[in-house]
């Protein structure tokens, strides 16, 4: 999994009840919020595409929880990545790229939610595993950004029970 600071990597483990493998960051050791007992590393500069290859695995699935970092196309081509977008570009795809909270907040949308989809070479455009949205009822953009991460959160415990389900 890769992330900001690994706290939404962390109310994501309590609620499914696993621990990832490993936990990519690429913020300082100070900030990381992660699971006890994870492997974590910390990556402060954009990795290259040979830096990906050492820290991935082939059988994996990898996610991005904040990771605002660009992945390499031959990266996300090899390996199960997916990402979690909060802007609900299947209606307004204008929001693709960084901080659509903000801006849909600043566009008075009526509509905003996130979309779940698999990483490709472009930024947020690939296949759409799962998309919901909720009115935009939110007087300010940090009330907008938490409903967001609410629904997030509820959107990666769906897709990680569907996967178990898979399993079993």
């Amino acid at each position: 999994m890769f992330s900001h600071t690994g706290a939404e990597i962390a109310g994501l483990s309590k609620s499914i009840g696993l621990k990832p493998d490993k936990i990519i960051c690429n913020q300082d050791k100070s900030s990381t919020q992660v699971p006890q007992q994870v492997p974590i590393t910390h990556v402060q500069r954009k990795p290259d595409v040979d830096t990906y290859h050492e820290l991935l695995s082939t059988d994996a699935i990898i996610t991005m929880h904040g990771w605002m970092r660009i992945v390499p196309g031959e990266i996300c081509n090899q390996y199960n990545i997916y990402n979690l977008h909060p802007g609900l570009i299947t209606k307004y795809p204008e929001l693709k790229g960084k901080d659509p909270q903000q801006r849909a907040f600043n566009m008075n949308m009526s509509e905003i939610g996130c979309v779940l989809h698999r990483a490709i070479a472009q930024v947020d455009s690939g296949g759409i595993v799962d998309a919901r949205s909720i009115n935009n009822r939110y007087k300010n953009v940090d009330d907008l950004t938490q409903a967001l991460k609410r629904l997030a959160h509820d959107m990666w415990v769906s897709f990680f029970a569907h996967r178990l389900q898979q399993y079993d």
